[in-house]
């Protein structure tokens, strides 16, 4: 009796340590399936469209429409051209959020300043029927000329919007005129603008010039039609399209020296200091006159003439760069 409940022990163990081992096999083999088995992608989207001529709606061929990953390190990007109906698309787009952007010589996409769209694409999503309109862009052209009505090369042309309350932000457009005093700033949206003209490092006009014996007078950044002051200034209205010629002829007035020395500003002192004289109405990139204080604490000369309104900045030269310096109070 005793021999018979030993064995029949020894088979239930037997058949536990089996039932165990098949078991882990199967265990083993669905989750050396499942890891073999690929990751299923999520579907791929498209987006597709027009891009139009306004005014009209006519189809406009050979633009270039762009989509533009927001993660631009890992995203991937696509581009297409519109075909002579207009039409373009773009297949197999990885979901993600998109800037779309569409470009075409000679035209600005309508009420859009930097002619961009964002988009948020769901996996497998599809933008049917997305229509973009664009209408030819404006153009100002013309000539700068000096006091005896020579043309002058390498005089900055600065296009503005009308009533920015930023100078930076209120730029359109700029360009420079070329040898024969000619210049051309395109790609401007309808709508009210201001035009100046100011020398920059590339004129040839020089900062300043004697007249009648002993006088001394200099150009100083004019606005079209011919004021110094910006409040004085004339806006020019363009159209879609419209190409209008402007002459500007600088204005010229007393030129003045600066002379004097700064103490007291530590934050100024030791080598490599450029201090720059810019007229308050110029562009923030425009500064004719780079004097330079070799000496901290020293006398300053400046052989350059300048204009009335002007303010002072200063910058410290690295191996780099030049870093602006921060004043703890006004200079006066």
């Amino acid at each position: 009796m005793y021999r018979f409940r030993q064995l029949e022990t020894a088979k239930f163990v037997v058949h536990s340590h089996i039932s165990l081992l098949l078991l882990s096999i199967a265990l083993f083999g669905t989750l050396a399936a499942a890891q073999n088995t690929p990751s299923k992608e999520p579907p791929k989207c498209a987006v597709q469209g027009q891009v139009v001529h306004e005014p009209g709606g006519q189809p406009l061929k050979k633009a270039k429409v762009e989509l533009h990953p927001e993660d631009k390190e890992n995203g991937t990007g696509y581009k297409t051209t519109s075909d002579l109906e207009g039409r373009f698309k773009l297949e197999k787009v990885e979901p993600g959020n998109y800037t779309l952007t569409l470009e075409r010589s000679g035209f600005l996409e309508v009420a859009k300043r930097h002619n961009t769209h964002t988009l948020t694409l769901q996996p497998g999503e599809e933008v049917k029927d997305l229509v973009l309109r664009m209408q030819p862009s404006a153009v100002i052209t013309g000539k700068v000329l000096d006091d005896d009505g020579d043309p002058l090369p390498g005089v900055a042309v600065i296009v503005s919007k009308y009533g920015a309350s930023s100078a930076i932000r209120g730029i359109a457009g700029e360009g420079y005129t070329d040898d024969l005093g000619e210049y051309r700033v395109g790609n401007l949206q309808p709508g009210r603008y201001l035009i100046q003209a100011t020398l920059s490092t590339y004129s040839a006009e020089s900062e300043a010039k004697v007249v009648e014996g002993t006088k001394e007078i200099a150009p100083y950044t004019t606005f079209y039609p011919g004021a110094t002051d910006k409040g004085q200034a004339a806006p020019v209205e363009l159209h879609a399209g419209d190409e209008v010629p402007i002459t500007i002829t600088l204005s010229y007035g007393p030129a003045y020296r600066v002379r004097g020395s700064i103490v007291g500003m530590p934050e100024l002192t030791g080598t490599n200091v450029t201090m720059i004289l810019r007229s308050k109405d110029a562009a923030p990139w425009l500064a004719s006159h780079l004097p330079s204080m070799s000496k901290a604490m020293g006398p300053l000369k400046f052989p350059s003439c300048c204009r009335a309104s002007i303010r002072p900045y200063f910058l410290r030269s690295t191996d780099q760069t030049s870093i602006p310096i921060r004043l703890h109070r006004p200079l006066r």
